[in-house]
C-alpha cells in the first residue's frame, strides 16, 4: 500500500503543476489580449516596430496608422444579413477574397479596408487570416471608430469614414459584391491623370439612377474642400435614422454630398444619363463595354464579369 502511495504521489504533484502553469499560460493570454485591443490591435502575423500612442490616428487600426500618410484605399463594409439576406457569413467572407485579390491584380499601390461590427460576421480568426494572406488590408472596427455610429448609421454607410481621414489622399469606395474591372480601372486612372477634378461618379447600367451610386464612387481628398461634409452629417444621430433603409446611402449622398460638387468639383463616367443629373462634366467610359452576354459592367452583382477582358 506504501508503494502504491508513493507511486501516486509524484503523479498527482505533477499534474498540480501541469494545472498551475496552463492556468499561468491563460492568465497572460487575457492580459495580453486585453492589453492589445485596449490599443485598437488584436491577434495577427503582422508586428509591430513603432508606438504610436502619441502620434495622430487613421480612421481604421494601428495597421493604417503605421502605414503613414498618402494613402491610396479602397473602403468597404461589412455588416451581414441584418441589413440585406444576401451578406450571409459564407458570402460575405467568399466575396471579401475575391475583392481583395482583384485589388492586388488591378490595384498593387493601394490599400483596403473593411468597416466591421459585428464578430458574428467578422470574427478574429477570420481577420487574422485575411491579415497574413493580404499585406495590404486592413480590418476597421466600427465600434472603436465611433462608437455611437455603430449603434445608429446604417453599415452602408460606414465606408465614407476614410473620406476624412488625414492619412488617405485617395479612397475609392465600393460594394462587397461587385468586382473590381479592367473598364472601372481605366475609368479610375482617367480621373487621376487626366483632371484635377476632386470627385469621381460612375454609373453603368440603365438602372442606374441614382446621382451618386453608393459603391461606384471615389474622392481625391488632396482636392476641393466639401469633403468634410459627409462626416460632420455622420455624426448627427438624429438626421443619419433618416438614412437606415437598403438605399439609405444613396439617399443620403443625394441629399448631401451631390447639391454641393456636381457643378465643379466631379467628373463622371455614364454610359446611359449622363448630364441627367446636372453634371457639368460627363463622358463615356474609357473602354468599350463588354458584350453583353457577360453581363459585365461597373457595378455588376457577383457572379459577372468572368471574362478577363472585362
Amino acid at each position: 500500500m506504501n508503494l502504491i502511495y508513493f507511486k501516486i504521489c509524484p503523479s498527482i504533484g505533477q499534474l498540480i503543476r501541469g494545472l498551475l502553469f496552463i492556468n499561468l499560460i491563460i492568465l497572460l493570454y487575457y492580459m495580453i489580449k486585453k492589453d492589445l485591443y485596449s490599443n485598437n490591435l488584436h491577434y495577427s502575423c503582422r508586428t509591430f516596430h513603432q508606438d504610436t500612442t502619441t502620434i495622430p490616428q487613421s480612421l481604421c487600426n494601428t495597421f493604417s496608422t503605421l502605414r503613414g500618410k498618402n494613402q491610396k484605399v479602397f473602403s468597404l463594409s461589412i455588416f451581414g444579413p441584418e441589413e440585406d439576406l444576401i451578406f450571409t457569413r459564407e458570402r460575405s467572407l467568399q466575396y471579401l477574397n475575391l475583392f481583395f485579390i482583384e485589388v492586388q491584380q488591378l490595384f498593387p499601390d493601394w490599400f483596403v479596408r473593411v468597416y466591421y461590427h459585428d464578430d458574428s460576421i467578422l470574427t478574429e480568426k477570420d481577420i487574422v487570416h485575411f491579415e497574413c494572406l493580404y499585406w495590404y488590408v486592413d480590418f476597421c472596427n466600427i465600434k472603436r471608430i465611433l462608437p455611437l455610429v455603430s449603434k445608429y448609421v446604417s453599415g452602408r454607410i460606414w465606408r465614407f469614414i476614410p473620406i476624412d481621414d488625414t492619412f488617405v489622399d485617395i479612397v475609392n469606395i465600393r460594394d462587397l459584391d461587385s468586382p473590381v474591372t479592367k473598364r472601372e480601372k481605366l475609368a479610375v486612372n482617367y480621373w487621376l491623370n487626366n483632371t484635377t477634378k476632386s470627385f469621381h461618379v460612375m454609373r453603368d447600367h440603365p438602372k442606374h439612377m441614382s446621382p451618386i451610386q453608393a459603391g461606384m464612387w471615389g474622392v481625391r481628398r488632396t482636392k476641393g474642400n466639401n469633403r468634410s461634409r459627409i462626416l460632420e452629417k455622420v455624426n448627427n444621430l438624429t438626421l443619419m435614422k433618416k438614412y437606415k433603409s437598403i438605399a439609405g446611402d444613396e439617399e443620403f449622398l443625394a441629399d448631401h454630398l451631390w447639391p454641393h460638387i456636381r457643378q465643379n468639383e466631379t467628373i463622371v463616367h455614364d454610359s446611359f444619363h449622363c448630364f441627367k443629373y446636372g453634371e457639368k462634366v460627363c463622358s463615356p467610359f474609357p473602354t468599350v463595354r463588354a458584350r453583353e452576354k457577360d453581363n459585365c459592367f461597373v457595378g455588376c452583382w457577383r457572379p459577372c464579369c468572368v471574362n478577363e477582358n472585362c
